[in-house]
């Protein structure tokens, strides 16, 4: 969470909990829930870094092109709940690429998948 509190925090505890803290950030800038997944596709670009956020990896295998990697690989590879890199974060089976708790609450929650 960023000190004046504008972004939301990727782990709530469970998939519920955080996709409803992503509803409560996000609402309060407008976006309604399918807005807010488009957003998060925003995700198909960069890395998380230990030192900045405490989650480590690409959610992708190119992280400098935009394009729908990012939603393709959260909807069809398996993903491994694992802290081993730092926060509870998820995995998928390569171990190179990684996904947010409120990556994975995009497609458990019914409303937001």
């Amino acid at each position: 969470l960023t000190p004046d509190g504008r972004l939301p925090d990727a782990d709530k505890g469970t998939s519920k909990e955080t996709a409803a803290h992503l509803r409560e950030i996000f609402g309060r800038m407008g976006f309604d829930d399918r807005e807010l997944v488009a957003l998060a596709g925003a995700h198909a670009l960069g890395r998380c870094h230990k030192e900045a956020s405490g989650y480590v990896g690409p959610w992708s295998p190119t992280p400098t092109t935009f394009n729908n990697a990012y939603f393709t690989l959260l909807l069809n590879l398996e993903w491994t709940g694992t802290d081993a890199k730092g926060k509870f974060q998820y995995k998928d089976p390569s171990d190179k690429l990684m996904m947010l708790p409120s990556d994975i609450a995009l497609i458990e929650d019914p409303k937001l998948k």
